[in-house]
């Protein structure tokens, strides 16, 4: 039965109903019920919900000028522009650009995003770079391309997205923050709909938040899964993934024949792919060194000591203890990446400068260095540590561009 279930959830999905903004950006936006729908650009997804008092809006996109777009097709579709609510999954630029357009709706997120936010400007070196990349790359690939051909067209409207979203990140040095947070849970009620967010701990960020919508039979997930079989998270002893295959499971308890996954950047699933996701996780997490964690043990000791005790007490414990631990540098390094999340850059700097003691050639910690730098304005730090990776990894153009970049910024 639940084979034959799958396979219809499939044909579903498959017959949806796509189309295409044949406008200034290509926006391909997806009816999933009648009263939800998912637009796509660029690689990025904002899911709508409309509900008896409103729309419920998750994430707001990369700039304002494509969210306009966006949003200007959902009120087409479900024939209002109110917004009720929008609800922000993490913040990451590409999931809160738009969220200016919304002074007068309430927005929501987990509380851990509101630093995070403010600590990562839309102007930052990285991200002004990586869109000036991409519409490098896009013009260079629609030269080959024959004008009046299909793809030409749906290559000039990426373009066109690209530069909106660098006019807006290259002049703009703040973004609008969630006006309503929470910690570990938050029901929220918009006329004939529920949506129960849920705080999933330290996994993509420090602030992911997964929403189950029992009217739809829908999970809304945010950038912490791909699809349901890659996850953009690590699996270790860092990051929260017991939790999350607890928070999953009583999902799929309280509604076994879930209908659909919604993800940002992967698109929609079946919902009773969730299964499949719990059972990597799981087997993922038990195929760890059975040995205890060094990282975990050392974000125990940052938790209750300041930095130079807990480190002190680190190395004391590793030497008496070393044959009871392993020592990994994803882990040392996904514990660095949660300090930047909070903005303890010190207390990263210090963590990741250790890690470097354990493994020298670590470019994920000269890369998350260099990220530190440019987030407190020092570029002389940040030229070096990514000098640094580079030597190590001279394949990564991108780092080199970034090394150019900040060479310009020094004149």
């Amino acid at each position: 039965m639940h084979v034959i279930k799958y396979f219809l959830l499939l044909l579903t999905l498959n017959s949806i109903c796509c189309f295409q903004d044949k406008d200034q950006f290509d926006i391909q936006t997806t009816k999933i019920t009648d009263d939800l729908i998912n637009s796509r650009c660029t690689g990025v997804s904002v899911t709508a919900a409309r509900t008896s008092e409103g729309i419920v809006l998750f994430d707001t996109h990369r700039s304002p000028g494509i969210m306009n777009s966006i949003r200007e097709k959902i009120c087409s579709e479900f024939g209002t522009d109110n917004f009720k609510y929008v609800i922000n999954t993490h913040g990451h630029w590409d999931h809160i650009g738009g969220n200016e357009l919304f002074n007068n709706t309430q927005i929501i997120a987990q509380e851990n995003a509101l630093n995070y936010i403010r600590t990562s400007p839309p102007d930052s070196p990285g991200l002004v770079l990586n869109a000036e990349n991409n519409i490098s790359r896009i013009e260079k690939e629609l030269k080959t391309l024959s004008p009046e051909s299909d793809e030409a067209k749906a290559e000039q409207q990426n373009i066109n997205a690209w530069k909106d979203i660098y006019n807006f990140i290259s002049t703009s040095s703040t973004y609008t923050l969630p006006t309503k947070t929470f910690s570990d849970s938050l029901i929220v009620t918009s006329g004939d709909h529920t949506f129960e967010l849920y705080f999933c701990g330290k996994l993509h960020t420090n602030h992911d938040v997964i929403t189950y919508i029992p009217e739809e039979s829908a999970l809304i997930t945010g950038d912490l899964l791909n699809t349901p079989y890659s996850f953009s998270f690590p699996v270790n002893k860092i990051t929260n993934v017991p939790e999350l295959i607890s928070l999953l499971k009583n999902i799929l308890k309280r509604d076994p024949d879930l209908k659909y996954i919604i993800t940002s950047h992967g698109g929609v699933f079946p919902g009773s792919e969730l299964y499949k996701t719990i059972n990597i996780l799981e087997q993922r997490y038990s195929e760890l060194n059975q040995k205890l964690s060094a990282a975990a043990y050392l974000m125990k000791m940052f938790e209750s000591e300041n930095i130079n005790t807990a480190i002190e007490k680190y190395e004391m414990n590793m030497k008496s203890s070393f044959e009871k631990y392993y020592k990994s540098e994803n882990e040392f390094n996904t514990l660095a990446e949660m300090m930047i999340y909070t903005a303890e850059f010190s207390k990263a700097i210090v963590l990741l400068k250790l890690t470097l003691k354990e493994f020298p050639n670590s470019i994920l910690s000269y890369d998350n260095l260099a990220r530190i730098s440019l987030k407190t304005g020092n570029y002389k730090m940040a030229r070096e540590y990514y000098e640094k990776s580079h030597e190590l990894f001279p394949e990564n153009m991108y780092i080199k561009s970034l090394i150019n970049f900040i060479k310009e910024k020094q004149k």
